[in-house]
Protein backbone atom coordinates (compact mmCIF):
# COMPACT_ATOMS: atom_id res chain seq x y z
CA UNK A 1 0.00 0.00 0.00
CA UNK A 2 1.05 3.82 -0.26
CA UNK A 3 3.51 4.44 2.20
CA UNK A 4 4.76 1.37 2.93
CA UNK A 5 7.67 0.16 3.27
CA UNK A 6 8.20 -3.80 2.33
CA UNK A 7 11.03 -5.85 3.30
CA UNK A 8 12.06 -9.23 2.71
CA UNK A 9 14.31 -11.54 5.45
CA UNK A 10 16.21 -14.96 5.08
CA UNK A 11 18.96 -16.12 7.45
CA UNK A 12 20.10 -19.59 7.58
CA UNK A 13 20.26 -20.01 3.84
CA UNK A 14 21.22 -23.22 3.43
CA UNK A 15 23.38 -26.07 1.29
CA UNK A 16 23.10 -24.81 -2.18
CA UNK A 17 20.36 -27.72 -3.18
CA UNK A 18 16.83 -28.33 -3.74
CA UNK A 19 15.36 -27.01 -0.24
CA UNK A 20 17.69 -23.87 -0.61
CA UNK A 21 15.91 -24.02 -4.19
CA UNK A 22 12.14 -23.96 -3.27
CA UNK A 23 12.68 -21.38 -0.64
CA UNK A 24 14.63 -18.90 -3.30
CA UNK A 25 11.63 -19.58 -5.51
CA UNK A 26 8.92 -18.68 -2.10
CA UNK A 27 10.97 -16.01 -1.69
CA UNK A 28 11.19 -14.60 -5.70
CA UNK A 29 7.13 -14.98 -5.82
CA UNK A 30 6.39 -13.27 -2.54
CA UNK A 31 8.90 -10.18 -3.67
CA UNK A 32 7.44 -10.44 -7.46
CA UNK A 33 3.97 -9.52 -5.62
CA UNK A 34 5.16 -7.16 -2.65
CA UNK A 35 8.21 -5.58 -4.57
CA UNK A 36 10.02 -5.24 -1.13
CA UNK A 37 12.58 -2.30 -0.89
CA UNK A 38 14.94 -4.71 0.24
CA UNK A 39 16.28 -7.96 1.33
CA UNK A 40 17.96 -8.74 4.75
CA UNK A 41 20.17 -11.31 5.40
CA UNK A 42 20.87 -11.62 9.14
CA UNK A 43 23.50 -14.21 9.35
CA UNK A 44 24.71 -17.69 8.31
CA UNK A 45 24.43 -16.75 5.23
CA UNK A 46 26.86 -19.30 3.23
CA UNK A 47 26.79 -22.60 5.07
CA UNK A 48 28.26 -24.78 6.75
CA UNK A 49 31.40 -22.82 7.60
CA UNK A 50 31.05 -19.38 5.55
CA UNK A 51 32.84 -18.40 2.70
CA UNK A 52 36.76 -19.43 2.13
CA UNK A 53 37.06 -17.11 -1.03
CA UNK A 54 34.66 -14.63 -3.45
CA UNK A 55 33.91 -18.03 -5.94
CA UNK A 56 31.52 -19.02 -2.41
CA UNK A 57 29.74 -16.12 -2.38
CA UNK A 58 28.96 -16.18 -5.83
CA UNK A 59 27.79 -20.17 -6.10
CA UNK A 60 25.97 -19.47 -2.68
CA UNK A 61 24.43 -16.83 -2.73
CA UNK A 62 24.70 -14.83 -6.46
CA UNK A 63 24.62 -18.07 -8.73
CA UNK A 64 21.19 -19.40 -6.45
CA UNK A 65 19.12 -16.05 -5.43
CA UNK A 66 19.93 -13.63 -8.67
CA UNK A 67 18.59 -16.01 -10.96
CA UNK A 68 15.37 -14.86 -10.41
CA UNK A 69 15.11 -11.46 -11.20
CA UNK A 70 12.23 -10.68 -8.56
CA UNK A 71 15.48 -10.98 -5.78
CA UNK A 72 17.66 -8.42 -7.36
CA UNK A 73 17.06 -6.07 -4.84
CA UNK A 74 19.73 -4.31 -2.53
CA UNK A 75 20.68 -7.17 0.74
CA UNK A 76 21.74 -6.05 3.75
CA UNK A 77 23.94 -8.65 5.54
CA UNK A 78 25.34 -9.45 8.64
CA UNK A 79 27.62 -12.81 9.71
CA UNK A 80 25.91 -15.55 11.82
CA UNK A 81 27.68 -18.19 13.85
CA UNK A 82 28.38 -20.54 10.36
CA UNK A 83 29.91 -17.63 9.33
CA UNK A 84 32.25 -16.82 11.50
CA UNK A 85 33.29 -20.81 11.74
CA UNK A 86 36.12 -21.46 13.40
CA UNK A 87 37.28 -24.32 10.98
CA UNK A 88 37.11 -21.42 8.56
CA UNK A 89 39.80 -19.42 10.78
CA UNK A 90 36.70 -17.32 11.68
CA UNK A 91 37.86 -15.30 7.82
CA UNK A 92 34.17 -15.80 6.34
CA UNK A 93 32.71 -13.25 7.67
CA UNK A 94 35.16 -10.93 5.80
CA UNK A 95 34.90 -12.36 2.58
CA UNK A 96 31.07 -11.65 2.88
CA UNK A 97 32.02 -8.32 4.06
CA UNK A 98 35.10 -7.70 0.95
CA UNK A 99 32.19 -9.04 -1.28
CA UNK A 100 30.06 -6.47 -1.20
CA UNK A 101 33.21 -3.97 -2.95
CA UNK A 102 33.87 -6.96 -5.02
CA UNK A 103 33.65 -6.72 -8.95
CA UNK A 104 31.90 -9.76 -8.57
CA UNK A 105 29.03 -8.82 -7.15
CA UNK A 106 26.85 -8.24 -9.94
CA UNK A 107 24.73 -5.52 -9.99
CA UNK A 108 26.11 -4.63 -6.33
CA UNK A 109 23.29 -5.95 -4.70
CA UNK A 110 25.11 -7.82 -1.59
CA UNK A 111 25.98 -5.34 0.71
CA UNK A 112 27.86 -5.61 4.10
CA UNK A 113 29.81 -1.88 4.88
CA UNK A 114 31.02 -3.02 8.21
CA UNK A 115 30.37 -5.93 10.60
CA UNK A 116 27.54 -3.05 12.21
CA UNK A 117 26.03 -0.55 10.48
CA UNK A 118 22.88 1.34 9.89
CA UNK A 119 20.78 1.64 6.82
CA UNK A 120 17.65 4.50 6.19
CA UNK A 121 14.51 3.51 4.45
CA UNK A 122 11.76 6.03 3.98
CA UNK A 123 9.29 6.26 1.69
CA UNK A 124 8.27 10.07 2.34
CA UNK A 125 5.54 9.34 4.97
CA UNK A 126 7.25 6.74 6.88
CA UNK A 127 11.40 6.62 8.07
CA UNK A 128 12.60 3.33 9.18
CA UNK A 129 16.29 3.08 10.48
CA UNK A 130 17.72 -0.50 10.75
CA UNK A 131 20.44 -1.33 12.81
CA UNK A 132 22.22 -4.32 11.52
CA UNK A 133 24.31 -6.03 14.19
CA UNK A 134 26.95 -8.99 14.66
CA UNK A 135 25.90 -10.94 17.07
CA UNK A 136 28.75 -13.17 17.21
CA UNK A 137 30.97 -10.18 18.17
CA UNK A 138 28.29 -9.06 20.53
CA UNK A 139 28.53 -11.72 22.53
CA UNK A 140 32.87 -12.23 22.38
CA UNK A 141 32.37 -14.97 20.17
CA UNK A 142 35.08 -13.95 17.25
CA UNK A 143 38.61 -13.97 18.74
CA UNK A 144 39.74 -11.83 16.43
CA UNK A 145 37.18 -8.99 17.22
CA UNK A 146 36.64 -9.30 21.04
CA UNK A 147 38.50 -5.97 21.42
CA UNK A 148 35.95 -4.10 19.47
CA UNK A 149 32.91 -5.94 21.38
CA UNK A 150 32.02 -3.16 23.54
CA UNK A 151 32.52 -0.28 20.58
CA UNK A 152 29.43 -2.32 18.30
CA UNK A 153 27.51 -1.90 21.92
CA UNK A 154 28.42 2.10 22.70
CA UNK A 155 27.84 2.64 18.50
CA UNK A 156 23.93 0.80 18.84
CA UNK A 157 22.80 2.57 22.36
CA UNK A 158 24.27 6.13 20.28
CA UNK A 159 22.93 5.80 16.96
CA UNK A 160 19.13 4.49 18.62
CA UNK A 161 19.67 7.53 21.12
CA UNK A 162 20.44 9.86 17.81
CA UNK A 163 17.62 8.36 15.70
CA UNK A 164 14.44 10.61 14.75
CA UNK A 165 12.97 7.15 12.64
CA UNK A 166 9.33 6.43 13.03
CA UNK A 167 10.51 2.97 13.20
CA UNK A 168 13.90 1.73 14.55
CA UNK A 169 14.98 -1.96 13.93
CA UNK A 170 17.73 -3.89 15.30
CA UNK A 171 18.86 -6.81 12.71
CA UNK A 172 20.99 -9.53 14.47
CA UNK A 173 21.49 -13.09 13.94
CA UNK A 174 20.77 -14.58 17.20
CA UNK A 175 19.45 -12.98 20.47
CA UNK A 176 22.40 -10.66 22.61
CA UNK A 177 19.94 -11.46 25.67
CA UNK A 178 18.21 -14.34 26.53
CA UNK A 179 17.06 -16.30 29.48
CA UNK A 180 17.00 -19.33 27.07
Amino acid sequence: EAGCLNFLAIGDFGTVNDNQKTVRDGMASWAARYRPQAIFAPGDNIYKHGPRKESDMVAHWSDVYLTKTPLRKPWYAIAGNHDWHEENDYKGAVVEKAFAKSSRNTGKYWNMDHFWYKKDFSTGQVTVDVFFIDTEIWRGRVPAYKGVKDDQRDWLKSNLAQSKADWKIVCGHVSVYSAG
